[in-house]
């Protein structure tokens, strides 16, 4: 089987959109958690914020895929669009800063 992905993904810890709890980063995309209804469809182009202490980002994405996991419960893959260096930068660095602040892990259970 070939793989897909053309970018190595990391696990983001600490890290949230208005659609749910960041998952992972890579250079092409993220993925998201979300508790509660998704409104949106993939193939939507959406504006995606992320924000941690003074630092915030403004992404353009795509909804590459949505998941079903469990009741009210979904992931949802964001593929970037555009994204310039001088945002993955900022990208990165704000996934470090708040991954190095993240004080333990998180469960999810469906309901």
């Amino acid at each position: 089987m070939t793989e897909r992905r053309q970018h190595t993904r990391f696990k983001a810890l600490g890290l949230s959109t208005p659609f749910g709890e960041v998952m992972d980063v890579s250079d092409s995309g993220m993925g998201v958690f979300r508790k509660g209804r998704v409104n949106c469809e993939v193939g939507d182009k959406i504006k995606l914020y992320l924000s941690h202490n003074s630092t915030e980002i403004e992404l353009n994405a795509r909804v590459a895929r949505i998941s079903k996991v469990g009741l009210f419960r979904h992931e949802i893959g964001f593929e970037f669009v555009g994204v310039n260096e001088e945002t993955l930068t900022k990208l990165w660095t704000l996934t470090d800063s708040a991954c190095s602040e993240f004080t333990g892990p998180r469960c999810y259970v469906a309901a």
